[in-house]
């Protein structure tokens, strides 16, 4: 083994706080010190400081015979006390051992030892690049330290290309460990992380060590010792441009692979879809043939198509095949050329695939077989040409957009219990709006005789249901600025969906039993116009947004939509958006609900989120 480069840094972080007795005699003082005189209303002093100088202190009940902190007590109620830091910025980090020791057993005083190590080590043919994060700590009144470390590293074969990251942590007695081979979405994602290889910043400016820091991790000698290990010439700063080593990474492995490329930027077709050597080798290293390979949709007119215009979603275009099965190739070439250029990826990401993940949800969905008859693969085509001319239709065809077919499909599937003739008949996207609005008014009338109600918090509701003002332009070009007070509405009741998909000429009403979402609706204040828009219960992601028929929102909804987000993701956040209780309600007669049956929480619908 060969240590190419290393690059350490040791230091502590020391908190200390006023000394109130003598630390020898601590064993023999726990009864003592809780007799201090302690500050009453603690809580409400703390509100009125407005630069904070002490610290609430709480002496702890002694947990058996355990000596796990310095200051215990024998009682059932612990003592709270206000005790001052001895500097004004509190705390303060140093290298120098003796103040370490002075502070390593002090009862007053927290430290935290921190060990930071860069390296580049090369061991025959293979080199990593390696960060080591480690901080062993100790609290005030504790008498033990706890440690937590973060490795993050790079592995890369010099002679094949294959290259693993790993990603492990230990923190408050859990491992975590994430490996990845070839990878490219990893490998981008690793370096965003805080305290990567290019992000060395555990110091801030204000510490009296920053520039010592700085100098320990010089990112020239690092930048130019992995640049010359993998055979650049040109020297770029990545602690400047983290991307711009994602993309010498990828060079390097179309090199060693020997992978061939259509002419320009690869980027998203190898972070996304790298298709590993199982498919390289079947479709002599094409990289295109092989990703559709890999996907169950190779066809020569597909990889036409995406060498044509490399900036297509494949999520897109994966999706418009799922609906033609084993005869996509055939059904494909007779879509309009232009309706591909509607398919243009937004974010390089929203969608990837590789052999970890092809059982995954999403791919799942992609999937789906819903055995179309020939007439309705042939009313898909003619629906998909008139798309791009439709007042009604969106400005692109992405994913998102797609899924208002599977929710067409599913429908049909559904209503083919009570009508076997029943089939996708619409030939435009007018008439299948409207096809799809009459499908979702049958839905809600094969019911069986009782609604679902949903019971939320409170605080859920009253911060959802705030009102908001609105900001937009009215005229772009000379920035003539309006606003408008909107109303988020959560619906509650099967009926308030059924009410919303008939106005809104969607299917939200479909909907009401999908226990994962929540759906709100901002509105008019005579609810004349509205947005309805679907939130994942666990996550607060906003799912989807739609107007009238599925359209795109007008501009005056924009600023509300951000509000809203911003207010279901911190409900999220502290899991207090999820339903607390919901009901299976009889419908009312003259105002009275019978046989309520309460179902729990976790008994939550398996089945997929697709748009309205």
């Amino acid at each position: 083994m060969k240590i190419l480069l290393n690059q350490r840094f040791t230091y502590a972080s020391i908190t200390p706080l006023k000394d109130y007795c003598k630390l020898n005699e601590r064993r023999s003082l726990i009864n003592k010190f809780t007799d201090l005189d302690s500050i009453t209303d603690v809580d409400n002093m703390f509100s009125r400081v407005k630069n904070i100088t002490h610290r609430k202190f709480v002496v702890p009940e002694q947990e058996g015979n355990k000596k796990t902190r310095f200051f215990q007590t024998k009682d059932s109620v612990s003592e709270a006390l206000l005790l001052a830091y001895c500097l004004p910025q509190h705390s303060f980090d140093t290298q120098k051992d003796q103040q370490i020791k002075r502070h390593f057993g002090r009862a007053f005083s927290s430290i935290n030892l921190y060990v930071i190590e860069r390296s580049i080590v090369q061991k025959g043919d293979k080199v990593t690049i390696k960060t080591y994060n480690r901080c062993k700590y100790r609290n005030i009144n504790e008498i033990y330290f706890k440690t937590n470390y973060h490795v993050s590293s790079v592995t890369i074969n010099l002679k094949t290309g294959n290259f693993t990251t790993l990603e492990k942590s230990y923190i408050r007695g859990k491992i975590s460990q994430r490996f990845r081979c070839n990878n490219f979405l990893n490998l981008s994602n690793l370096l965003q992380a805080k305290n990567c290889f290019f992000k060395m910043d555990n110091l801030t400016t204000e510490s009296r060590l920053y520039h010592k820091y700085k100098e320990t991790f010089n990112d020239v000698e690092f930048t130019t010792k992995i640049q010359e290990v993998l055979g650049i010439n040109t020297f770029i700063n990545y602690t400047l441009k983290t991307n711009k080593f994602v993309s010498d990474m990828l060079d390097f492995f179309i090199l060693k692979k020997q992978i061939k490329v259509p002419n320009g930027d690869v980027s998203y077709w190898m972070t996304c879809f790298y298709p590993t050597e199982k498919y390289l080798k079947k479709n002599d290293r094409k990289l295109i043939a092989s990703i559709l390979d890999m996907l169950g949709i190779k066809s020569k007119f597909l990889i036409k198509i995406i060498h044509e215009n490399l900036k297509i979603d494949l999520g897109s275009l994966f999706k418009l095949c799922s609906y033609f099965g084993d005869e996509a190739s055939k059904y494909m070439s007779n879509v309009d050329g232009d309706i591909f250029k509607l398919c243009e990826r937004k974010n390089d990401y929203t969608f990837s695939y590789n052999e970890s993940n092809k059982n995954s949800l999403i791919f799942d969905g992609l999937s789906k077989n819903y055995e179309l008859t020939n007439s309705e693969k042939e009313n898909l085509v003619k629906i998909y040409n008139s798309y791009k001319n439709d007042k009604y239709s969106l400005n692109s065809f992405d994913y998102n957009n797609l899924r208002v077919f599977d929710d067409h499909f599913d429908m049909i599937k559904k209503i083919r219990q009570y009508d076997s003739s029943i089939e996708m008949r619409a030939k435009t996207f007018q008439d299948f709006t409207i096809e799809h609005r009459e499908l979702a008014k049958t839905i809600s009338a094969i019911k069986k005789g009782w609604v679902i109600e949903y019971k939320y918090k409170d605080v859920t509701i009253n911060s959802i249901e705030e009102p908001i003002e609105s900001f937009y332009f009215i005229d772009e070009e000379e920035k003539e600025a309006s606003s408008i007070i909107l109303y988020p509405h959560i619906l509650k009741r099967e009926e308030e969906y059924i009410e919303e998909g008939n106005f809104m000429h969607h299917c939200v009403a479909t909907y009401a039993d999908r226990d994962k979402s929540i759906i709100i609706s901002i509105r008019y204040k005579d609810q004349n116009n509205r947005v309805t828009c679907e939130f994942n219960i666990q996550s607060g992601e906003c799912i989807q947004h739609r107007h009238f028929c599925n359209g795109v929102p007008p501009k005056e909804f924009e600023y509300a939509i951000n509000v809203l987000k911003e207010r279901v993701s911190k409900l999220a956040k502290f899991t207090t958006l999820n339903w607390v209780e919901k009901n299976k309600v009889p419908v009312k007669i003259n105002g009275i609900e019978v046989n309520k049956e309460t179902i729990n929480a976790t008994d939550l619908y398996p089945g997929l989120r697709l748009p309205f």
